[in-house]
């Protein structure tokens, strides 16, 4: 169990925003050289912030990794210019492509494939996508339109000569991960999954985010997790999550079945990025313990 969560958990990403105060100074404090740091796009935000941002970490030793919404994209200049920045100018060789939560595009571009398929990335130094994955469902496209278009990105990334993988939206239900991630590579063999965490914070700021991105189903999970009323009402951490994503790959070995394979985890710090940070490489160098009959994860002051 101890070498399975410090597998998962070694070598992990994590997630920043330009509005973050000193975002890159405080990755380069708390990170360790190379750890790829993902650049949120979020409302309002320009690409020139993401690549002012991406420079600032790449000087600090860190590896940016943007994301890209497509239906946001006004023209497909716009995304031609950055992408030939950031590759230039921070060596970003990597982005997280989405499709966007807008109602209607603000371009040509209405998902991840359309904008994928003008072959803008491979042309301007990308040579590795991920994409998004709802193991716990999407709120606004059902099961078998989300297989759908994960199997179009596959055959486009493929014809471009572009690596895909796939990152995981954060939930609280690990057995749904663990079966949607098998599922995906029963039928994408060799895909790379970065399962999605969400680093340790105050359970309402949990909420709050779960309700925003569509994985509220899973909400009632935090309860169960956090063992008190009391601990519900204060803090919650991805313990719980981690450790049965752990166990779910120590159980197959022993019964010589084919786990969920998980590349890393990416973690949201929705706490902020000195506290998940710290918790994240506690985990990932082995400076937790396992503690009472059912050998709980527990990190404490990390």
């Amino acid at each position: 169990m101890r070498a399975a969560l410090i597998a998962l958990v070694r070598g992990f990403s994590i997630e920043t925003t330009v509005r973050t105060p000193n975002a890159a100074a405080d990755c380069a404090c708390f990170l360790a050289p190379g750890t790829r740091v993902y650049i949120s796009m979020l409302p309002g935000q320009t690409y020139q912030q993401s690549a002012a941002l991406a420079m600032q970490l790449a000087r600090a030793g860190l590896t940016p990794v943007p994301h890209i919404t497509a239906r946001g994209l006004v023209n497909a200049q716009t995304m031609e210019d950055f992408i030939a920045r950031v590759h230039g100018e921070a060596g970003v060789d990597k982005v997280l492509l989405l499709g966007g939560d807008r109602a209607l595009p603000a371009g040509p571009f209405a998902s991840a494939a359309d904008l994928l398929s003008t072959g803008v990335l491979a042309r301007h130094g990308v040579r590795e996508i991920e994409v998004a994955a709802y193991p716990e469902g999407h709120p606004d496209i059902d099961a078998a339109q989300l297989a759908t278009a994960l199997q179009r990105k596959a055959t486009l990334a493929h014809e471009q000569g572009l690596s895909l993988g796939v990152m995981t939206q954060f939930g609280f239900h690990p057995e749904r991960i663990a079966a949607w991630t098998r599922q995906a590579q029963a039928t994408h063999p060799g895909l790379a999954v970065a399962v999605g965490l969400a680093g340790p914070a105050n359970v309402t700021t949990l909420l709050k985010y779960a309700l925003r991105c569509g994985v509220a189903a899973s909400v009632g999970m935090l309860g169960k997790q956090s063992g008190s009323v009391l601990r519900l009402l204060s803090e919650a951490g991805p313990e719980p999550v981690v450790q049965a994503l752990a166990m779910q790959a120590v159980v197959a070995q022993a019964l010589n079945i084919t786990p969920a394979r998980f590349a890393r985890c990416h973690l949201f710090s929705f706490g902020g990025i000195e506290r998940t940070a710290r918790w994240a490489r506690a985990v990932g160098e082995g400076r937790f313990e396992l503690t009472g009959p059912d050998h709980h994860l527990s990190v404490g002051a990390a």
